[in-house]
């Protein structure tokens, strides 16, 4: 909502405004239907050591999938995309929740000797 209102303070004429606003609020709708409709697909995400990784759906089996291009590592936060050999796409926004995590100091490391080249 923030985004359409930027838009419509936009100086630029009234009809343009109003198109672009509501051309942003759609394609934001429709983010967020992908993002509700990979919740309903993965439940879970596992990462070997050798960055091969797993996806678990919401029947409790686990999958193989890639990270693909464009996923990245920061400090505390992780924006990660996967194919599952099924060909479904996901995209998770991962962040550390709480200081000296071994997984997530683990994620890092993997992601530093394998993501980061991928």
């Amino acid at each position: 909502m923030l985004g359409a209102g930027l838009i419509l303070t936009l100086t630029i004429e009234k009809s343009w405004r109003y198109a672009a606003a509501i051309v942003w609020m759609l394609l934001n709708t429709w983010q967020l239907v992908q993002i509700a409709n990979g919740y309903k697909h993965c439940r879970r995400i596992q990462i070997g050591p050798d960055g091969a990784v797993r996806l678990q759906g919401p029947d409790g089996c686990w999958i193989s999938a890639t990270i693909l291009r464009g996923s990245v590592v920061f400090g505390r936060l992780a924006w990660l995309r996967f194919e599952a050999e099924n060909g479904r796409r996901f995209a998770e926004l991962l962040r550390e929740n709480r200081l000296g995590n071994k997984d997530w100091r683990r994620l890092r490391v993997v992601w530093k000797h394998l993501g980061a080249g991928g």
